[in-house]
C-alpha cells in the first residue's frame, strides 16, 4: 500500500462496553491480534499520523496519541468530533476498533475517492445504510 500524504487516521475506541458487558472491544484478540492492532497495521502506511480516541488508559501502550471524548455521551459523534478537533490534518479516514473486518483494498478505495473528490465526507453505504464509522472527513465540518 502507497503512502498519501496530508492524511491522518483516526481510531474510534471510546464506546462503553455495554453490550460486552464492560469488556473494551478494542483490546479483544482476533488472529493473535488485538482488534486495534490490526487498525493500526492497516493505517500506518497510509496515513501521516494515527490518533486514538478513547475514555480509558488501556490504550496508552500503542505509542500513540489518545484522547478522550471532548463532548461526552453523545457516542460516536463525538468520537469524531474530538479525532477531528485533534487531528493535524485536513483530511483525516475513520474507523471505529470493532471493525476488524475492514481491509486495506476498501481502505485504499476511501483514500482514492478522497483524492479524486473533494467532498467534505466520504461515507460509504452498506446494504442501504451509511458506515459513518469507516469513512473519511475533513476538518472544515466541525463547526
Amino acid at each position: 500500500m502507497k503512502k498519501k500524504a496530508t492524511l491522518n487516521g483516526i481510531i474510534l475506541a471510546g464506546g462503553k462496553a455495554t453490550r460486552m458487558h464492560g469488556t473494551d472491544k478494542g483490546l479483544l484478540e482476533n488472529e493473535g491480534k488485538t482488534f486495534i492492532e490490526h487498525l493500526i497495521d492497516l493505517l500506518k502506511p497510509l496515513t501521516d499520523e494515527i490518533i486514538i480516541i478513547a475514555n480509558n488508559d488501556s490504550y496508552n501502550h500503542f505509542g500513540l496519541k489518545v484522547f478522550n471524548d471532548l463532548k461526552k455521551e453523545i457516542g460516536p459523534m463525538g468520537g469524531i468530533y474530538t479525532g477531528l478537533t485533534h487531528s493535524s490534518s485536513e483530511k483525516n479516514i475513520v474507523i471505529a476498533c470493532d471493525m476488524p473486518e475492514v481491509n486495506g483494498s476498501f481502505v485504499n478505495f476511501l483514500v482514492q475517492e478522497s483524492q479524486e473528490n473533494n467532498y467534505d465526507a466520504i461515507i460509504p453505504k452498506y446494504k442501504h445504510e451509511l458506515q459513518p464509522l469507516c469513512a473519511i472527513y475533513r476538518k472544515n465540518i466541525l463547526p
